[in-house]
């Protein structure tokens, strides 16, 4: 149903959560009114109830409502109800996407929108379980310390030490590698943006790192699939967004890279026979 969507802060808003951006709508919009119904329910319509929370002072909902900025004394607390109105508006979002997609289609699998492994929060997962027939994920493998920062900064997260693991068991759905890629030196390609992944030396090397993946990835019983990023090499100039990447199968003259596609034909194979015998 989409891509990345940004559910937290991310490199695309490095503060505000989905609910800020709700509080900063007009009081009258559908959003703004959403928010305030949930934080009346939440907190029994007792405003005082909210203030000893939040450590704040507002007089009444109706001053919150009027504000288009939310702070308070307790961050972390306010961060607590942020990420709980964060699981109302994913659970909108499935439910929505869901019964549109299951009104014109209802005979094939509904595989939810395209996760950010690293920068997935367990509400949102939580709400997708409930609709969703096959989790998505975008799950790269990142440079040494990259799943520390994004949690330093826009945190709280899912853990990072199996994020594939983690999203099998918090939406009880199988999984599905929605985007994975490696990179590599040997192409000529300046592999710079984004800084988050390694850049393996050479073309076998990729090719190792495929396999490896591949075969750690359909070890386990909850994986259905996975989809590779891309066909084609990013361009040298890079693309609209600056990535610049040895991604591709083929480069722009559309020359295969063999070492990794003849690889990948015959992990691919191997993998397929070794499932067929497993089976008998």
């Amino acid at each position: 149903t989409d891509n990345e969507l940004r559910w937290t802060r991310d490199w695309r808003v490095l503060e505000d959560e989905l609910f800020d951006d709700y509080m900063a709508l007009e009081k009258e919009a559908p959003g703004k009114v959403a928010l305030m119904d949930f934080l009346r329910q939440r907190y029994d319509d007792d405003i005082g109830a909210l203030n000893l929370i939040w450590d704040t002072e507002f007089e009444s909902f109706t001053a919150l409502e009027a504000l288009s900025k939310t702070s308070a004394g307790d961050k972390d607390a306010l961060l607590l109800d942020k990420r709980a109105f964060l699981k109302v508006v994913a659970a909108r979002y499935f439910s929505f996407t869901d019964d549109a997609i299951k009104a014109v289609d209802p005979n094939h699998l509904n595989l939810g929108c395209r996760f950010v492994s690293a920068l997935s929060a367990i509400e949102v997962i939580e709400a997708a379980g409930e609709y969703l027939d096959v989790m998505s994920v975008n799950n790269y493998v990142f440079k040494e310390g990259v799943t520390e920062i994004t949690e330093d900064l826009f945190g709280p997260l899912l853990e990072s030490t199996d994020f594939l693991q983690k999203f099998a068991d918090v939406a009880k759905l199988p999984i599905l590698v929605s985007e994975y890629g490696f990179r590599a030196a040997d192409s000529g390609l300046p592999n710079t943006y984004p800084l988050i992944y390694p850049t393996y030396d050479t073309q076998t090397d990729r090719a190792d790192a495929f396999e490896s993946y591949a075969r750690e990835g359909f070890a386990k019983s909850y994986l259905v699939g996975l989809h590779w990023f891309r066909f084609v090499d990013q361009p040298a100039s890079g693309r609209f967004d600056g990535e610049d990447n040895n991604f591709g199968l083929v480069d722009i003259t559309d020359e295969p890279y063999d070492i990794v596609t003849t690889r990948m034909r015959m992990t691919f194979d191997a993998l397929y026979m070794e499932a067929v015998k497993s089976d008998k």
